[in-house]
């Protein structure tokens, strides 16, 4: 049985938890064919959709899959109503953020880019995002952000401001980094 030990940050003060992640796991064994699951990932429309595929493949994710379901899961979060319902779906957007941690080191800029927006939407939405998640994507940023463009910049600033705002810490090497950038880009 697999346990994540997890950290939960919102407007009170962290508190940790366990939660038992043994029932999801991926098809595993056969080679994943990642033009479909990126297919599959850009016709996703609600946040069922997206839970669903997090639910099948998290293990198979790249750091791009992983990129596009934390940012698909902050843009419909809340949208049409729809909300992390039941235990199954908290431990399915827990492996959502746990993806982006396991292969953060592999994303670009804007795989960075996107997935600091999904933790400060998430936040500003009021939904609790794993701190070492946002550590280990933050810490990620001095890496990529000479490759930033403007809304890449500007959405990470974003994420910055709403992981601040809700007393969220932010390695402070990703918000020099991010911020130094402001100048090359302020004219796009």
């Amino acid at each position: 049985m697999s346990v994540a030990h997890r950290c939960v940050l919102g407007v009170s003060p962290p508190r940790c938890s366990r939660l038992s992640l043994a029932s999801f796991s991926s098809q595993g064994g056969g080679r994943i064919d990642h033009f479909k699951l990126s297919q599959r990932i850009s016709g996703w429309t609600n946040l069922r959709e997206v839970l669903s595929e997090v639910r099948e493949s998290h293990q198979d994710f790249s750091p791009k899959h992983a990129a596009t379901a934390c940012h698909r899961l902050a843009k419909y979060v809340g949208k049409n109503a729809h909300t992390i319902e039941s235990d199954e779906d908290e431990a399915t957007f827990r492996l959502a953020i746990q993806a982006a941690e396991r292969t953060v080191s592999g994303m670009n800029s804007q795989e960075v880019s996107n997935t600091m927006w999904a933790f400060g939407t998430l936040t500003a939405k009021g939904v609790e995002v794993d701190m070492a998640a946002v550590r280990a994507v933050s810490g990620q940023a001095p890496r990529v952000a000479g490759k930033m463009v403007p809304q890449n910049v500007s959405n990470t600033l974003y994420a910055i401001a709403k992981l601040a705002e809700k007393g969220v810490e932010v390695d402070m090497a990703a918000v020099r980094g991010v911020s130094e950038q402001a100048p090359r880009v302020v004219g796009g």
